[in-house]
């Protein structure tokens, strides 16, 4: 589920959402997602000073406490 949030999220975005790839892997208690984007769209998911991962990271931090876990979350270009 927080997998699917965080790609919705995502693709709006950038300007090529078909190039959003988001892997999840849960490790214990400890959800990590991956973020692969477009090279160009890197910085659209970065965001000016890095609101824009910020509010991704809140977001997938409290959904995951809500469900009794934490949340580790990376962009990469791909």
């Amino acid at each position: 589920m927080l997998r699917l949030l965080i790609e919705f999220a995502v693709k709006k975005l950038v300007l090529n959402p078909s190039k959003v790839y988001i892997s999840e892997t849960i490790d214990g208690p400890r959800s990590i997602i991956e973020i692969r984007v477009h090279p160009d769209d890197v910085g659209k998911v970065i965001g000016k000073e890095g609101r824009s991962i910020k509010a991704l990271r809140v977001l997938a931090e409290s959904v995951a406490t809500s469900h009794g876990m934490e949340s580790i979350l990376d962009v990469l270009g791909s």
